[in-house]
């Protein structure tokens, strides 16, 4: 409830946002048509603290290709 309720980041007064937490897994499912298939689940908390934070609130998360190969 604390982190619902904050107003400001005391360890850094100018701040916009902040990363709460930032959690993750991966592991491997088998499928009989692609074969092995990578998963990864990402749990991320951010508090927006003020409207220039905003930003913070879009995540994209990068993704390797090469010429045979995808993620």
């Amino acid at each position: 409830m604390a982190d619902l309720k904050m107003t400001r980041y005391d360890k850094d007064t100018s701040a916009e946002a902040v990363i709460l937490s930032d959690l993750g897994q991966t592991y491997f499912d088998y499928d009989q048509s692609t074969g092995f298939v990578m998963i990864h689940d990402r749990f991320l908390r951010i508090k927006i603290i003020t409207k220039d934070g905003y930003p913070f609130a879009y995540q994209s998360i990068p993704l390797h290709k090469n010429k045979n190969e995808e993620e």
